[in-house]
């Protein structure tokens, strides 16, 4: 399979344009550096690099380009944990790839970049802003955690059109899932309570199962943005959607 077309260079995002992001984002607006910390160590203890890694690395090794780098978007990134544990794995098979975090939050975002300068991650940069504000085909593959249960039922489709829109090959998106088992919710909050997580994550935590989406509605809302997804469980709680365009 021939590799992707050169990815247009991504602009920066208009100061303008991200702090109207930041407004229409009330979750991530009111989140402290506290919060976003503790957001990137209950990923960390729980695996999702890992549920996100296997499969995007089996995408990009089958895409690679012959003496260039995969970009790879990842949209609501947080201040940037899991894009530079990613960034730090696919350094050690020799795969090159360009990282672009993307989120509304400029405190996010700001974190995000100290982080990167920190670790010396040259090929990793961060935007903020929304899928929106991105051009046509700015990345080769997306990824995407955390972020569906956020959006409501008129946000969800468009948003999912945009992020096939910007990523030129796929994407990879992983959430809760909506009517998993009272048992598995239980035991996900003992293990949060076990691993010293504040009450604040804790109820974030049972607010987000509660405003997660369906199997069923995540794949109506897939198809009616031109994916044709592929739904997996992962972990119980969590289901992942791949699109392949």
């Amino acid at each position: 399979m021939s590799a992707p077309a050169c990815a247009p260079a991504l602009p920066a995002v208009p100061k303008a344009a991200a702090e109207r992001a930041l407004e229409a984002c009330e979750v991530h607006a009111a989140e402290s550096a506290g919060v976003l910390d503790e957001l990137d160590r209950a990923n960390a203890l729980f695996g999702i690099g890992d549920a996100i890694a296997r499969p995007l690395l089996a995408w990009c090794e089958e895409y690679a380009p012959r003496g260039g780098a995969l970009r790879v978007l990842d949209a609501g990134c947080g201040c940037g944990g899991l894009l530079l544990r990613l960034a730090e794995a696919f350094e050690k098979t020799g795969l090159a790839c360009e990282w672009i975090g993307l989120d509304p939050n400029p405190h996010a975002i700001e974190r995000a970049h100290a982080r990167a300068k920190a670790r010396g991650a040259a090929n990793v940069r961060f935007v903020c802003g929304t899928l929106a504000d991105l051009p046509d085909g700015c990345a080769d593959f997306a990824v995407s955690t955390f972020v569906l249960h956020h959006l409501d039922a008129r946000e969800l489709s468009p948003w999912l059109r945009h992020l096939r829109r910007v990523a030129s090959s796929g994407a990879l998106l992983l959430d809760f899932r909506r009517g998993a088992s009272p048992l598995l919710r239980a035991a996900w909050q003992g293990a949060l309570l076990a691993a010293g997580f504040s009450r604040d994550l804790r109820a974030d935590g049972v607010a987000s199962l509660r405003s997660a989406w369906t199997e069923d509605e995540l794949c109506t809302a897939a198809s009616a943005a031109g994916w044709h997804p592929r739904l997996e469980r992962v972990q119980g709680l969590c289901c992942r959607l791949r699109g392949r365009w």
